[in-house]
């Protein structure tokens, strides 16, 4: 079994393998049905294909105008039928079908829509079924403060890496620094599969959770360059981005983050009373209650 294989199975598209070629076949023809069915336009091709056009231009594979199509018409269908179509969209499909590319190299299937079945329900499980889509859920008028994904990252901080690493935490509130920075594409295609292959194993207990330990850790990661720095900011944050210390120890951050993530399980279980006591909440909102 291959790659590709094991996350169908893993994200539980499809139940079991005894009779794979059979729910294979009802998911095609389920797909083809919303393809007739979907409603797009020329202008949500050409916004798609845009992104499309700079996505993992550093591969070749992704140059040909065939592959790139396959994953506009994946995008098309999925977002025809769900949100619009929102920038990084097109970096997740990439990953998809990268994967199914490799997965399958030695097969001789020719058929462009058999491919975009196969990646249009990996695609659409872990938007769906993982909740990731709530993350595009925005308008182009929002606060970029408001923006879904910038909230996950900045309430990942400040709930679950103040519990985690409080010492980093206060270095990201003394020095103002960004969050939104550790959103950046900070590792190679290959090493995001791996650590996808470990998110998926746990997806049908966990879905996307284990992804939130993955950034603290990539936080972490930083953590010995940033002591080093007598003044932080945003600006010098950047630069430790151009040498990243996790891109050669990618599976030993995978190890620490299935540690981090059994600590985030424990917060999970702990009472509002004891995240004050640990957190030395209490004069805070002592001072918050003579206020009002």
């Amino acid at each position: 079994m291959n790659r590709f294989q094991k996350w169908e199975l893993c994200l539980g598209i499809y139940e079991n393998r005894a009779d794979i070629n059979l729910q294979r076949q009802k998911k095609f023809d389920e797909y083809c049905k919303l393809k007739m069915n979907a409603k797009t336009t020329d202008d949500d091709k050409n916004e798609i294909m845009k992104d499309i056009n700079r996505t993992y231009q550093e591969m070749g594979l992704f140059h040909q105008e065939s592959n790139k199509n396959i994953m506009c018409n994946v995008l098309l269908l999925w977002c025809s039928h769900s949100l619009s179509y929102r920038q990084g969209m097109n970096e997740i499909v990439g990953v998809i079908f990268y994967t199914y590319v490799q997965s399958f190299q030695d097969s001789q299937e020719q058929n462009s829509t058999k491919i975009e079945n196969d990646i249009y329900w990996v695609f659409k499980t872990i938007m769906d079924d993982g909740d990731h889509k709530q993350n595009f859920n925005y308008s182009s008028h929002m606060p970029i403060d408001r923006i879904p994904l910038i909230r996950y990252i900045k309430d990942l901080t400040m709930d679950k890496l103040k519990y985690i690493d409080e010492q980093l935490f206060q270095i990201f509130e003394q020095n103002q620094i960004s969050t939104e920075i550790f959103l950046m594409k900070w590792i190679k295609i290959e090493q995001i599969q791996v650590i996808w292959d470990k998110m998926f194993e746990k997806f049908q207990t966990s879905k996307m959770k284990f992804l939130d330990a993955m950034i603290i850790t990539m936080m972490i990661q930083l953590k010995p360059q940033l002591l080093k720095i007598e003044y932080i900011n945003n600006f010098e944050v950047l630069l430790l981005f151009q040498n990243y210390p996790a891109k050669d120890n990618y599976l030993q951050m995978i190890g620490q983050a299935e540690k981090i993530e059994k600590q985030l399980r424990q917060l999970e279980g702990i009472s509002w009373l004891e995240i004050i006591k640990r957190f030395n909440l209490g004069y805070s909102l002592s001072l918050y209650f003579q206020k009002y």
